[in-house]
């Protein structure tokens, strides 16, 4: 016979997990892809097939993941610890929307959750506390590395180019103002052209150097 007591508190546990949403997208321009809805809904579809309970949302607009520096994943981390016990599970939409950096993925993201028991899913990848699972979860977050790095990459590379090719890509000087002009492939790139102050600022910028 099972104690009165027991018997009681094996009543009173859940039958099902408890977990928070958190949801990034680093830029407006990036809605269109993967959207807050698009990722709610991917959770919220992840979290009942698994028979999982989401206590609680938490989304970060216009932020990168190269950092941990957001404030509704710092708040997200703060609601933890103040409930902590009460939380299993932070699901993510992909595991980049956690972080796109390994370094600070685990220690801004996946250590402070594991302190606090908490383990992070994925609603699209295979992210368990198995083998295959944890491989998973750290080739997720360096594939979104490598990403920005190659787009980081080629960002520099094109600025190179357009600067031997003459081009400006900076705020306009004093004197000047931006100007697009086409290029051989009749495509529009930026330099500059004098505004009501140009003159006097090239008289006295040849002033200054011919002394």
């Amino acid at each position: 016979m099972v104690p009165k007591m027991i018997d009681i508190a094996l009543k009173h546990q859940p039958t099902h997990k408890r977990a928070l949403a958190y949801i990034r997208i680093s830029s407006q321009r990036q809605v269109n892809g993967e959207s807050p809805e698009t990722q709610a809904s991917y959770i919220k579809e992840y979290a009942s097939r698994n028979d999982i309970e989401i206590v609680d949302t938490f989304y970060d607009e216009a932020k990168s993941g190269k950092n941990t520096d957001r404030a509704e994943l710092q708040n997200m981390i703060n609601y933890a610890q103040k409930r902590k016990g009460e939380i299993d599970y932070v699901i993510v939409y992909k595991m980049n929307r956690a972080s796109r950096d390994i370094a600070s993925y685990v220690t801004g993201f996946l250590l402070p959750l594991r302190n606090l028991g908490i383990s992070v899913r994925s609603a699209t990848e295979p992210i368990d506390e198995s083998v295959f699972g944890q491989f998973m979860e750290g080739l997720s977050i360096l594939v979104g590395q490598m990403d920005n790095q190659n787009k980081q990459s080629f960002t520099v590379d094109n600025m190179t180019s357009l600067a031997l090719q003459g081009y400006w890509q900076h705020p306009p000087i004093v004197g000047y103002v931006t100007h697009k002009v086409a290029n051989d492939l009749g495509k529009l790139r930026p330099t500059l052209k004098p505004n009501k102050y140009g003159s006097i600022c090239e008289r006295c910028t040849r002033a200054l150097f011919t002394r």
